[in-house]
């Protein structure tokens, strides 16, 4: 099972780059990402509502 475990930094990098700025176009600091005990949480603001379930659907 240790090939799954990821550090949180790990977690927090990839939905920053993948979901924040790859997917949705955003500026890296545009949405903070926290990550504890594997749990993502989104702090901040989005120009489109439409965008919110995309953003928390692929974190």
């Amino acid at each position: 099972m240790r090939i799954f475990l990821r550090s949180e930094e790990d977690i927090r990098r990839q939905v920053t780059d993948e979901v924040l700025v790859g997917a949705l176009g955003l500026p890296s600091d545009a949405v903070a990402v926290f990550v504890r005990d594997g749990v993502v949480t989104l702090k901040g603001c989005l120009e489109r509502r439409s965008d919110v379930p995309l953003a928390i659907r692929s974190a």
